[in-house]
């Protein structure tokens, strides 16, 4: 649940659509169907419609199909798309109610010289700016971050507390980083001596382009001698390991606990769902969606849903081969009997 200020018309407004006379109730707060009371908006897909009648919601945004069959008495906001209906609201709502800290250097920090610093740029308390580092127009870095020398973070991009980011990397626009992330350690690199393994210097970079999200706690190691590289739109979940020289095109989403070895491509549109992983060196074609848990092992060259523990393969395909395997333990079960 959230609090805000506003009134049915208001939404309306931020929405595009007709303000109704009767239509000035306030609302006081955002919140799920179930979690809605008195003077709450929320919001209703197909998923939730067995905790619509329910709901204490005062105003509900759902489609014109789902209000057909509404029994209840909230006001009824029907856009074609609920989920994005709301989320355009919230986003309204929450650029009024939470105000951006002032632009400036906080006291405590550190900054070095000859790093170039925007004057609109804000940088909190315990930040360290190294040498050449280059900080944009309307950047945002909280306390605790840290941004090494030759770095480049591009205008509008947020780097929640306690963000690292290595030497000679860029962090594109409109990028939001949070807290615990690593960008630019170094590669997992060694060669075996007779005196045990050797350390590969790793002198590439880490590349993130615009609009691109960073959960927490991630890891996006530099390249060895290429860059890694992550392109624009990507999003990705808290603790994901993105590893050397990967190079992951626009628009990929993965959760939490994935993982991407090294020097492997990834094609545009990749969904990773949840622990799974993508083995080194080979590449992956676009809009390609691995099912929670897989590992992918070898290359994929067409696109589709690749799901199953060991080897991944297309959906229909692993179903079929769970069935046989079904088939085949029952058929020991009842020998053994």
């Amino acid at each position: 649940m959230h609090s805000v200020s506003t009134d049915i018309n208001q939404v309306l407004a931020i929405l595009g659509l007709n303000a109704s006379t009767e239509a000035r109730i306030p609302i006081n707060h955002l919140a799920s169907l179930t979690g809605a009371k008195q003077h709450g908006l929320a919001f209703c897909t197909a998923r939730g419609k067995s905790d619509l009648s329910a709901s204490a919601a005062t105003a509900i945004i759902m489609t014109e199909e789902l209000a057909n069959h509404y029994p209840g008495q909230a006001y009824v906001i029907k856009p074609p798309e609920p989920l994005a209906a709301f989320v355009s609201v919230m986003k309204a709502l929450m650029s009024t109610d939470r105000k951006k800290r002032l632009s400036g250097i906080h006291p405590q920090a550190v900054c070095d010289p000859s790093s170039t610093i925007a004057p609109t740029a804000s940088i909190g308390a315990n930040v360290t700016v190294e040498a050449n580092a280059v900080i944009e127009a309307n950047v945002q870095i909280d306390a605790g971050c840290y941004v090494g020398e030759n770095t480049i973070i591009k205008k509008n991009s947020k780097l929640n507390a306690n963000v690292t980011i290595h030497r000679g990397c860029v962090v594109g626009e409109n990028c939001i980083l949070h807290s615990g992330t690593c960008i630019g350690s170094d590669g997992f690199g060694y060669i075996e001596t007779k005196s045990g393994l050797e350390k590969i210097p790793h002198i590439g970079n880490v590349i993130i382009g615009n609009n691109v999200e960073i959960g927490a706690n991630c890891s996006i190691d530099r390249g060895m001698l290429d860059n890694t590289e992550i392109h624009d739109g990507v999003k990705l979940d808290n603790l994901v390991h993105i590893a050397h020289n990967v190079k992951l095109s626009k628009n990929c989403a993965i959760a939490g606990l994935c993982g991407i070895a090294g020097s492997t491509k990834v094609g545009e549109n990749l969904r990773m769902g949840g622990m799974s992983g993508i083995n080194g060196q080979i590449t992956v074609t676009n809009n390609v969606a691995i099912g929670g848990g897989t590992s992918i092992t070898s290359t994929i060259n067409k696109s589709g849903f690749y799901i199953g523990v060991m080897p991944a393969q297309l959906e229909k395909n692993w179903a079929r081969s769970a069935i046989a395997v079904k088939k085949l333990g029952n058929k020991g079960a009842s020998k053994v009997k």
